[in-house]
């Protein structure tokens, strides 16, 4: 699951900005249009994004849920969906028979919850079920009710972000993005990592990973003896960022519509970069503008790929917030984040 190399980066961020306390909470937020996606993938796996739950063995009574959408609601997750219900029973002739058909929908609340025997994964505890007719009038009893609620709970509460493969992950990439001396301390702190807080916000869950810092001494080391290794500081440095960041969507469809417009991205960022040569507040801006437009087409690509990679997921970070982890990187790690080693850090991070 490639969910793994978007934490890698934000594990990244986090470490560089907290360098300067002995244990620190470094926060990750994960966006609902995120979850979202990656409750489809894991939990709605029908062809229509729906999921069917069987509650015997020959599917006389089943419960099928689709459409789902997610946001936060009073400090919980709430999950909403579209529901069909049939309720049935097994005959003589191993068939089902019919009982009642129903169509509505429901809301669940729940509060994410640490769990795991590392505490690196976060699982959603159902705190209510409700369920709506299609006029949305809440049903206050009945079979249909009572049989949604049986399998309410058990459905969404399967569903956990696990980030034991972004761990994983980040201590085999850690050591081909900095000095060997600054092995012993980014190994302590990565071995120090679980969850801390949780919280569900307006926008998005924001999960707080506790973890020993990095020693000062050692993140200062790195940023002397890597000066030539920061961020692109000239129109051309971020013209070959931003082309490769276009080709590399551009090879992921086939669309027209889709690849002419990451075209036009780029043939507008070009010609702002004409204009602006070496002044590095208007090329950071030039990016986190360019970037907020490529990533609904990163979205877009995305949702009809079996599979994402990281340029997709990246896609659910804002241009700012994607330039504040890169920032990171390059002041506290030592990370090589010149045109070429921006290219290197994706191409590292998709094999």
């Amino acid at each position: 699951m490639h969910l793994r190399k978007f934490f890698v980066l934000l594990f990244f961020s986090g470490i560089a900005f907290s360098a300067q306390a002995e244990i620190v909470s470094v926060p990750i937020f994960a966006s609902y249009d995120l979850l979202r996606e990656l409750m489809l993938r894991e939990l709605f796996k029908n062809p229509d994004h729906s999921a069917t739950v069987n509650a015997d063995k020959l599917g006389c009574t089943t419960v099928n849920f689709a459409k789902p959408q997610v946001n936060g609601i009073e400090g919980l997750l709430q999950l909403r969906a579209n529901v069909e219900v049939k309720l049935g029973l097994p005959n003589s002739a191993k068939k089902c028979t019919v009982l009642s058909e129903w169509s509505g929908s429901t809301a669940l609340k729940g509060t994410p919850v640490v769990v795991g025997k590392d505490a690196l994964a976060v699982q959603f505890k159902v705190v209510d079920a409700q369920v709506f007719d299609t006029a949305g009038m809440p049903m206050k009893s009945g079979l249909i009710k009572q049989a949604l609620q049986t399998r309410l709970r058990p459905f969404l509460e399967q569903y956990q972000l696990d980030l034991q493969p972004s761990l994983a992950r980040a201590k085999t990439v850690l050591p081909l993005l900095t000095e060997h001396s600054a092995a012993e301390s980014l190994a302590r702190s990565l071995a120090s990592v679980h969850l801390g807080t949780l919280q569900a916000e307006a926008s998005g869950l924001k999960i707080n990973v506790d973890m020993e810092a990095l020693n000062p001494a050692v993140a200062q080391t790195l940023v002397r003896n890597n000066p030539a290794s920061a961020l692109p500081e000239t129109a051309q440095e971020w013209d070959s960022v931003l082309s490769s960041i276009v080709k590399q969507l551009t090879h992921k469809t086939k669309s027209p519509e889709i690849r002419e417009a990451l075209l036009e991205v780029l043939q507008d960022a070009r010609q702002q970069l004409k204009k602006t040569t070496t002044d590095r507040d208007a090329l950071k801006s030039i990016f986190m503008a360019s970037w907020d437009r490529l990533a609904p087409l990163a979205k877009t690509i995305g949702a009809k790929a079996p599979q994402q990679d990281l340029l997709q997921l990246l896609a659910y970070l804002s241009g700012a917030d994607l330039f504040k982890t890169l920032e990171a990187l390059e002041k506290v790690l030592g990370v090589d984040l010149s045109a070429q080693g921006l290219t290197k850090l994706m191409q590292t991070l998709d094999k």
